[in-house]
């Protein structure tokens, strides 16, 4: 073997590494890395097309896109050119870059950012304020409707000038806010929707209510008879003073109206016979007029107690023979009650039967000589109280 002067080996050496395309020596093209998206601005949930383009010609291999720090995607470079669709960004200005990973001939290169603006889905907001004009005093209903096109959800905060006055949640498309502590004056009330996941906020326009100031009004509320029993009709009356207040007043067991009466020299009244068995808290409203404010009555407990009923027993035959079937009938008043009967002989249970129409039967043949003293006895339902009827003697032979 030949052995070459050191400068000749190295100078071998390097242009064997300029043939190997795989050396780490071999010279890489630089590239570029631009990065767009369409359309921009998007709303939520549109598709957005990311484009990424890579300068150095017959550049392959992949091109990975990243939200932030976040990758979302990546595509295969064709014509230098990689695109990526996606409907998944979340609202908000996003940073979008795109680096073009390279392949043996070219080098790897990263976009500068590029800011997408993603809105949320427009919403519109409107205003009802009822009645208007209103009295001091008086409940006056503010009554948002928030228009989307996927349906929003969230709350609505209601406003006098740029005070709040409550907030409401969203059901349906509607938040309702009920208020009687208006003072008097011009009030300009508006709603505004505080958007969510999907829905951009929204302000309604202002809405001018005149509160009226009037004078102040009581009312008092007296329930006859109460106690009461399920069905029995019972009287409401309303008193407000000052007499000279009119208009009507609205009579509320808990938040159910009842029904309403209108004022004469100061009374309304209104009588039902529907109040089930149980407590209830019955109230009076007076809504005002143009004079008079409105006011509320005290809470008036009333108690419905469950009607009486009367049972009556009868035995065919009577007297019987022993041994030989003999049909006891029970009759319960009133004959809408519903339920069970127990037929016993002394303290001896013959049978249970469910009332039909205020009836029950039992056949027995198992009475023995001598006297029995037969009873039956009502259970009660919800409205009516149990009873028991009186003992019929019967003396088989």
């Amino acid at each position: 073997m030949i052995a070459l002067p050191r400068v000749y080996a190295l100078a071998l050496l390097g242009a064997c590494a300029a043939l190997d395309p795989t050396s780490s020596s071999a010279a890489q093209t630089a590239t570029t890395t631009a990065v767009s998206a369409s359309p921009n601005p998007s709303v939520i949930g549109q598709t957005v097309t990311i484009t990424a383009t890579v300068t150095g010609t017959g550049a392959t291999g992949t091109v990975t896109f990243v939200d932030g720090g976040t990758q979302i995607g990546s595509a295969s470079l064709r014509a230098g050119t990689a695109s990526f669709s996606t409907s998944n960004l979340l609202p908000g200005v996003r940073t979008l870059t795109a680096t073009y990973g390279g392949d043996t001939s070219h080098s790897s290169s990263t976009s500068p950012p590029f800011n997408e603006t993603v809105k949320w889905l427009a919403t519109t907001t409107t205003l009802a304020v009822s009645p208007s004009p209103a009295n001091t005093g008086q409940t006056v209903t503010l009554t948002a409707t928030v228009t989307a096109t996927v349906g929003a959800t969230g709350n609505v905060t209601f406003l006098d000038g740029t005070s709040a006055l409550g907030t409401s949640s969203l059901s349906n498309g509607t938040a309702i806010f009920p208020i009687s502590t208006l003072t008097a004056g011009t009030h300009s009330l508006s709603a505004t929707y505080g958007g969510d996941a999907t829905n951009a906020a929204s302000t309604s326009s202002a809405v001018t209510l005149t509160v009226n100031q009037v004078a102040a009004t009581t009312t008092t509320l007296t329930v006859s008879p109460n106690p009461a029993v399920v069905g029995q009709k019972v009287t409401l009356t309303a008193t407000v003073s000052p007499s000279s207040a009119t208009g009507a007043v609205t009579f509320n067991d808990g938040t159910v109206a009842l029904g309403s009466g209108t004022l004469s020299n100061g009374t309304a009244t209104f009588a039902t016979s529907i109040l089930t068995v149980g407590a209830h808290s019955v109230t009076a409203a007076y809504g005002g007029d143009s004079k008079f404010g409105g006011s509320t009555s005290a809470a008036a407990p009333v108690a419905v107690g469950q009607g009486t009923t009367t049972l009556t027993l009868s035995a065919s035959p009577n007297p019987a023979n022993a041994g030989k079937p003999v049909t006891l009938t029970a009759s319960v008043t009133p004959s809408s009650a519903t339920g069970t009967v127990t037929f016993k002989d002394g303290t001896t249970t013959l049978g249970t039967v469910t009332l039909g129409s205020g009836s029950a039967t039992i056949a027995v043949s198992n009475l023995t000589v001598g006297t029995h003293s037969l009873t039956a006895s009502y259970a009660g339902d919800v409205n009516n109280a149990s009873s028991t009827s009186a003992a019929l003697l019967t003396s088989p032979a």
